[in-house]
């Protein structure tokens, strides 16, 4: 236990009562509000709720990528589709920063999605039929910044219990 314990904070910066105060890589909030990647990430989400994929773009750097859990790498403009094939199968759609960690150039944000499946649901050439089955899913993103903009999404959800929740076996 001592030394998982030692490994934790020499690494992570973390001890069994948090964040450790001086490490330069986490910053611990307060009343005064998020830190400024953490309100861009609340950004990013308000974005996603209004569907405004011109917005959401822009938030983009340019060679941005998000890697999904099964490996999958899409560029910046095939995330905005994603997110547009999203908002078609689940009209309803809202996505909730649940939690989020920030450190010098990265926020890890836990997050929640909600919605109602009464579209078509694309996944590459597949597309499923409307179930009319409503969802609530949990998931993890690691999302890094470069020049202020998200230029790498590392997206961790339980796929099976998307599935399980559509009906889809």
């Amino acid at each position: 236990m001592a030394n998982l314990e030692r490994s934790r904070q020499g690494s992570r910066g973390w001890t069994d009562a948090g964040p450790r105060a001086d490490t330069a890589t986490h910053r611990e909030r307060t009343s005064s509000g998020p830190g400024e990647l953490t309100a861009r990430a609340l950004r990013a989400v308000a974005l996603l709720n209004e569907g405004d994929s011109d917005a959401l773009l822009a938030l983009y750097h340019p060679e941005a990528r998000l890697v999904t859990p099964s490996d999958v790498v899409l560029d910046r403009e095939a995330i905005v589709e994603l997110h547009a094939a999203l908002r078609l199968a689940f009209p309803d759609l809202v996505w909730e920063l649940a939690g989020c960690v920030e450190g010098e150039d990265a926020v890890v944000a836990e997050l929640r999605f909600t919605g109602t499946h009464t579209g078509p649901l694309v996944n590459g050439v597949t597309a499923f039929a409307p179930t009319g089955s409503r969802v609530a899913l949990r998931g993890c993103e690691i999302v890094r910044f470069r020049d202020g903009r998200v230029a790498e999404v590392r997206s961790y959800f339980d796929a099976l219990a998307l599935c399980a929740q559509l009906g889809m076996d």
